[in-house]
């Protein structure tokens, strides 16, 4: 199964992969990676990846880097994309692809990436609720697709989770 969570900045993406990992994960090799903002007296000034496989942490964009791609105020870091890339190439049950943009849409970032993922028959992807459509348009898959409010966090953690988890049984027979 193939899942998109959606959402806009700050509503809890990350936090919900993290809920599914924790609720399937004893069950579940999970792999690829989430991203966590950097912050500097409250304001977002960077990214990291963590590699869901190894545990190990690498810069992924920040207002100062200058070798890779730009969006906004961020700079993205060349090594720090070529990371994301292995981790998702490693081997498990669930991949984890938190998250992908605009960066992807325009062809770069984690773009060379989308058709090994694509081929992931059980994948979680989160973005932004602005670029759902240019996500889906890019992979060519369908999704099934989880927006996320502050109203129904609590009850998407549980579907999701049960999505995976109903799957993994399924295999397993």
């Amino acid at each position: 199964m193939r899942v998109l969570i959606t959402g806009p900045i700050g509503a809890g993406k990350t936090t919900m992969c993290e809920e599914v990992i924790r609720r399937i994960g004893h069950q579940r090799s999970t792999f690829g990676f989430l991203t966590y903002p950097i912050l500097k007296e409250g304001r977002r000034v960077g990214f990291y990846l963590l590699d869901l496989k190894t545990g190990s942490k690498k810069l992924l964009a920040s207002e100062t880097l200058s070798d890779g791609p730009t969006l906004g105020r961020f700079h993205f870091s060349m090594e720090g994309i070529a990371f994301g890339i292995k981790a998702l190439k490693r081997r498990g049950d669930l991949c984890i692809v938190d998250e992908l943009g605009r960066v992807e849409i325009q062809g770069e970032g984690f773009f060379e990436a989308v058709p090994l993922m694509r081929k992931r028959e059980d994948l979680i992807v989160t973005a932004r609720t602005d670029f759902v459509n240019e996500i889906v348009d890019l992979f060519k898959v369908d999704f099934l697709i989880f927006e996320i409010t502050a109203e129904n966090r609590g009850k998407i953690q549980k579907k999701i989770a049960a999505v995976f988890d109903s799957s993994y049984h399924k295999k397993m027979l």
